[in-house]
């Protein structure tokens, strides 16, 4: 067993007085440095006996520092592994001062002066900045407290792990279907853009729901999706995806729809449905304008959990409970570098279905002038719920942005708008 020379000291206590200690350390060190002659084998155990006095050095250094007041790492957390970007780390060690604008950790040359909740004098814990030119590297921490500079711990630095996210956003853009007749085959172009954070691999289907004379069955047996995928898309990359739709024997009429779903279920989302009714024209939204149900939040419009964002029959729609009241919120955005697009918007919304169960208030506002594709107006639509406890029957609102070349003309120049399904909770 070897003992390092701050081992012998210590052990050696107070036999001796410090000058004689400093005597012994100076034989002792005077004895192992013999000079390399030329010719001379430099073994490993010479080499080990110089890291060992080195590193014995350097944790007695630091151990003076730390009781004079400078700062000391002991290791860095997690241990054992890399920490990626944008995870955390926590420095282990003393003499740390986080309240004060003077402690800063470096990593390598990036510094880091804000600090976490649960930071103390003893730990430093912080989120591993994305300031990193190359990734992964093996980097060097410390942290300076005033003048005083730690002693440097090596740490690995990876990437940040990306993990995937976001809707999958999808609209028809036409063309107009005509009168909608039995035996007829129909063409729609549905527009999808993954508002996501990776690529991914999406998969198309139909849906058909609110169907009235036949059967679902029936009217997917008779709907061909041209790419149903699965097709990787990247974020924010259009896409058109064609269908054909053929009206079954004996439909009265059916909601249609098209949903998309990425390979691991993150991504996902539906059209607003396009109403087929046997002997009508469908109304499809124009594409120049858009109304979004927003985001609706546990708490909204002082009701806790009264209306809720809820996907129905494969369509993102709301609930609401048994006599309540709430608003839906939407916005409206048009689309970017068409003049034809801008202006003055009406709005409006009605019910299909139980029209005698859900009560709409008029939207606020009513109208807004002068939308640009830099504004979006938000309108809210009260709605009340009437004693009823069914939580099965599903109804829809459609909410119209009705775009008018001019205030006071007699009809909208064009309208877009939003069908989603509403049903009780």
């Amino acid at each position: 067993m070897t003992a390092t020379l701050s081992e012998i000291l210590d052990a050696v206590g107070s036999l001796l007085t410090e000058d004689q200690k400093d005597q012994l350390a100076a034989q002792l060190i005077g004895s192992q440095l013999k000079l390399v002659q030329p010719g001379d084998l430099i073994t490993a155990d010479l080499f080990n006996g110089m890291l060992a006095n080195v590193a014995d050095l350097a944790i007695r250094v630091s151990a003076l520092e730390g009781a004079t007041g400078g700062p000391v790492i002991d290791h860095i957390e997690p241990q054992g592994i890399d920490i990626p970007v944008g995870s955390l780390m926590t420095i282990v060690g003393q003499n740390f001062h986080p309240g004060n604008s003077d402690t800063i950790a470096y990593i390598d040359t990036v510094a880091i002066s804000a600090f976490n909740l649960g930071s103390d004098p003893n730990r430093l814990v912080f989120t591993v900045p994305d300031a990193f030119a190359q990734l992964p590297r093996v980097a060097q921490v410390k942290v300076k407290v005033g003048d005083a500079t730690s002693n440097s711990v090596s740490v690995g630095i990876d990437p940040q792990v990306q993990t995937q996210g976001g809707i999958l956003a999808i609209k028809s853009i036409g063309p107009a279907l005509g009168t909608i007749t039995i035996g007829a085959t129909y063409t729609i172009i549905w527009q999808v853009i993954p508002a996501a954070k990776l690529p991914g691999n999406y998969t198309f289907m139909p849906l058909v729901t609110d169907v009235n004379g036949t059967t679902v069955k029936a009217w997917t047996d008779n709907i061909q999706v041209a790419t149903p995928g699965p097709i990787q898309i990247a974020p924010g990359m259009p896409l058109l995806v064609t269908m054909t739709v053929k009206v079954p024997a004996s439909a009265v009429s059916a909601n249609i729809s098209l949903a998309g779903t990425s390979d691991d279920s993150i991504v996902k989302g539906s059209a607003s449905p396009i109403a087929f009714i046997v002997g009508a024209q469908p109304e499809q939204s124009d594409d120049r304008a858009a109304v979004k149900l927003q985001a609706i939040p546990p708490i909204f419009n002082g009701s806790p959990n009264a209306l809720k964002a809820a996907t129905i029959a494969g369509v993102s729609g709301v609930t609401l409970l048994k006599s309540a009241a709430s608003e839906l919120p939407l916005e409206l955005s048009i689309k970017a570098g068409d003049p034809s697009a801008q202006g003055f918007y009406k709005f409006r919304a009605v019910v299909e279905g139980e029209t005698a169960r859900w009560t709409l208030g008029a939207p606020n506002p009513p109208s807004q002038a002068n939308v640009t594709s830099a504004n979006r107006p938000t309108i809210t639509i009260p709605i009340q719920s009437n004693n009823s406890a069914d939580t099965t029957t599903v109804s829809n609102i459609v909410v119209y942005a009705e775009k008018y070349t001019n205030q006071g003309d007699p009809a909208p120049a064009f309208k877009s708008f939003v069908r989603f399904p509403i049903k009780g909770a």
